[in-house]
């Protein structure tokens, strides 16, 4: 049996899907998880930049923990106001945001400028929520006008949820290793 191709996409963005909870299993930084991600997701969705902003509670602000880009990165931000950033209002608002043309972008002038310097003409943003809490944002950026449609946010929706168990997953982690030395510290004292 013959499959059309837009059968052929749907089979694709299934295994990605898999390809995505294999990632999330084997990958216990979150540096190597969007490392493992964007080359298993690049054959299904159209990206060429892909970033994690978590939320930080105080100073109520949006902090850059990955950037992936085929263009070498030196973000010139790590932390922004969550009113100054995409990330924030979809951590906001925890509906997705998609930017088609970057340029034509007037809020959040600063943001918008990395992206251009990164080649990015059209992005989405993603918010990362699991069911005890909001945790940010995953953006990715396109080099294309108007790249992500309807389609490209269902599937990249069901990838955001998928990414945000694994997120939250690595912070505890990250959290029990930095009690952990802190008791070992104090037993040493």
């Amino acid at each position: 049996m013959a499959f059309t191709p837009h059968a052929n996409a749907a089979v694709d963005r299934y295994r990605a899907l898999l390809d995505v909870s294999e990632s999330i299993s084997l990958n216990r930084d979150l540096p190597a998880l969007f490392e493992d991600l964007a080359q298993r997701l690049r054959g299904v969705a159209p990206f060429d930049y892909l970033n994690l902003v978590l939320h930080v509670p105080e100073p109520n602000t949006m902090r850059l923990r990955v950037l992936t880009s085929s263009r070498p990165s030196d973000p010139s931000f790590l932390e922004t106001p969550v009113d100054e950033t995409p990330s924030g209002l979809v951590w906001q608002t925890q509906q997705p945001l998609v930017i088609h043309d970057v340029e034509r972008e007037r809020r959040y002038p600063k943001i918008m400028q990395l992206l251009l310097e990164h080649g990015v003409c059209s992005c989405c943003v993603l918010p990362l929520t699991t069911a005890q809490r909001r945790l940010g944002a995953m953006g990715l950026g396109s080099a294309a006008v108007a790249a992500f449609d309807g389609a490209d946010l269902e599937f990249l929706a069901h990838v955001a949820r998928q990414v945000a168990v694994a997120v939250e997953n690595v912070l505890n982690y990250e959290a029990a290793q930095c009690y952990q030395k802190e008791v070992a510290r104090q037993r040493d004292r």
